[in-house]
């Protein structure tokens, strides 16, 4: 059976025609049957489908599954209290009294760190000298990189100790570097005899 023909002729669109008569190229398709989302596209009989659907592809595999099953416990985030958070002063009096040791920075779980700090003895001292500096002004953070817990609360005296502690070190290490210098150009004054 043939399909049935419009006998009605179509208009002629002309330079003067309004755009719904202008022609459009159709692809195998027809314009929208509606307008706005619900609008489908219709083939144009007699015109060959320009790909078949996905589902009668030879290659299509359907996606595998991605979810977990309902018996699979879900993880949840929850973030780190203030508790969980290594003390400052704790850590800064570490720092001050055993740094050279690296027990600052076990403590703030930089286990390897603690470990060439221990092995160097505090950088010879001069690691030690710099932990002290960045803990009292609060530029040290725990290994997961959450600030210290009472930092805020402290960093006034805790910042003058470690000022008068960085000058007293300094004037040491000035009187030290003289007493060398003063040993090596004149070694009669240190002699014994």
């Amino acid at each position: 059976m043939e399909p049935s023909v419009n006998p009605q002729p179509a208009p002629q669109p002309g330079p003067d025609s309004p755009p719904s008569l202008q022609p459009v190229p159709t692809n195998g398709y027809q314009p929208p049957v509606a307008v706005g989302p619900q609008s489908v596209y219709q083939p144009v009989p007699g015109t060959p489908s320009p790909s078949p659907p996905p589902d009668q592809l030879p290659y299509y595999q359907p996606p595998a599954q991605t979810y977990a099953p309902p018996e699979a416990p879900m993880a949840t985030f929850q973030p780190a209290t203030e508790e969980e958070h290594p003390d400052f002063v704790v850590a800064f009096l570490l720092s001050w009294l055993l740094g050279v040791f690296g027990a600052d920075r076990f403590y703030l779980g930089y286990t390897g760190l603690g470990i060439a700090k221990l092995l160097t003895l505090g950088g010879l001292g001069i690691w030690a000298y710099i932990d002290v500096a960045l803990l009292a002004f609060g530029k040290m953070k725990d290994k997961k990189g959450f600030p210290l817990k009472g930092y805020e609360r402290n960093k006034g005296w805790v910042r003058a100790l470690a000022i008068v502690h960085l000058v007293l070190l300094g004037l040491i290490l000035i009187y030290l570097v003289f007493a060398v210098v003063t040993a090596i150009h004149n070694p009669s004054k240190f002699s014994t005899h």
